[in-house]
Parts: structure tokens; C-alpha cells; sequence
């Protein structure tokens, strides 16, 4: 269905993940290639999409070793690619999501 943005939250058991708020986001600087700089996140502003128990989640590698932008998150009913423009922000949620499936 394409590509969404999504704001997530990684705690020590869930990752929790929302819609950005769509009113905010016309009105918020991005980069080139789409990503959000900086919202005024209001209370009751984000939508809760999915919480995800890490015990059940997969971390798959695409394209390599997962470095590339582009990797998939597995878990119970939930499968999706995830990509970050941003390809040390990407490398570093890859790294750390892959350890709080081990712990």
C-alpha cells in the first residue's frame, strides 16, 4: 500500500509504534527525501498503531546485512519493511531492535 511514516518506541519488552499526526506534519520542516526534522507533538496527538512483544518479534536482514536502509520486522500477525533514509539512524535500530529480541 506504499510507504507510511511512522513514529516508533522501543521499550524493554514492546515496541510500540504510531501514525504521526497528520495535522502537525503540513505545517513541519523535512528533509529532501521526506523524513520529519522536528514536530510539536500535542497530548492525545499520536495514534497507537500496534504494540509488539519483543519475544515474538524477528529482525530479517534485507538486501546483505540489513545496512542498507531496508530491513523487516516479524512478528505474531505484523510483517513490515522498514526503511530510514537515514542510513546511520537505520544501521543503529537495526543493531539495537536485534539485541532487545536476544535479551
Amino acid at each position: 500500500n506504499g510507504s507510511q511514516p511512522r513514529l516508533f518506541f522501543l521499550f524493554t519488552d514492546i515496541l510500540l509504534y504510531t501514525k504521526l499526526p497528520t495535522v502537525n506534519l503540513a505545517r513541519t520542516p523535512t528533509t529532501s527525501s521526506g523524513d520529519v526534522l522536528d514536530v510539536d507533538y500535542k497530548p492525545n496527538s499520536l495514534e497507537c498503531c500496534c504494540l509488539l512483544p519483543l519475544r515474538h518479534c524477528f529482525i530479517v536482514p534485507v538486501l546483505g546485512n540489513g545496512q542498507q536502509g531496508l530491513f523487516r520486522l516479524r512478528c505474531e500477525s505484523e510483517d513490515m519493511l522498514l526503511y530510514s533514509s537515514d542510513n546511520p539512524t537505520q544501521s543503529e535500530w537495526v543493531s539495537t531492535l536485534s539485541k532487545a529480541v536476544k535479551e
